[in-house]
């Protein structure tokens, strides 16, 4: 965690597409955890060192 709203991730891939569908299958279990709870979530992805988000 950067600060409280801020966090910092790291994750290994083989190849573009295998990024996308990690960063997808991730925010959707962040989704659902959130509905469980009768809350949602606000998320902006994004790679450092690239113009890169999801």
């Amino acid at each position: 965690m950067i600060n409280s709203r801020t966090y910092l991730g790291s994750m290994p891939y083989n190849d573009e597409q295998h990024l996308d569908k990690q960063i997808h299958d991730v925010l959707a279990e962040m989704g659902f955890q959130a509905a469980l709870e009768c809350c949602f979530i606000e998320v902006d992805v994004t790679e450092i060192g690239t113009e890169r988000s999801w």
